[in-house]
């Protein structure tokens, strides 16, 4: 019950059951991260498909996602460009995006502690 957000899912590699992985983070009011790093650059080749479809898969799933920027360098603190362009491409749902407001993330985690 302490994990709230897990993070950095699209960046693994690995070939995972992400529908199983979601679906149980639905019910256990878990939150996905998309960060704006892992689609900068040349990470964008290797996680960009991945990211994508773990996003169309949270969008129709109902499956609440957290932004960040992940920044490696000072200037990039805050820069979530790339990883809200990708949830306005797929058509993310604007409730499901809990980083959308400090009241959304806080009544999300409010929700998880619940859960």
């Amino acid at each position: 019950q302490k994990v709230f957000i897990l993070g950095h899912i699209g960046r693994s590699g690995l070939d995972v059951d992400y529908d199983e992985i979601l679906i149980h983070a639905r019910e256990l009011g878990k939150c996905i991260e998309i960060n704006n790093h892992s689609l900068m650059g040349s990470r964008r080749a290797s996680s960009y498909p991945r990211c994508r479809a773990i996003a169309e898969r949270c969008a129709e799933l109902g499956v609440n996602i957290v932004t960040s920027s992940d920044a490696h360098i000072s200037y990039s603190v805050g820069d979530f460009g790339a990883a809200e362009s990708l949830l306005d491409e797929v058509h993310v749902p604007e409730e499901l995006v809990i980083t959308r407001s400090k009241e959304a993330f806080l009544s999300a985690l409010d929700a998880a502690l619940g859960a």
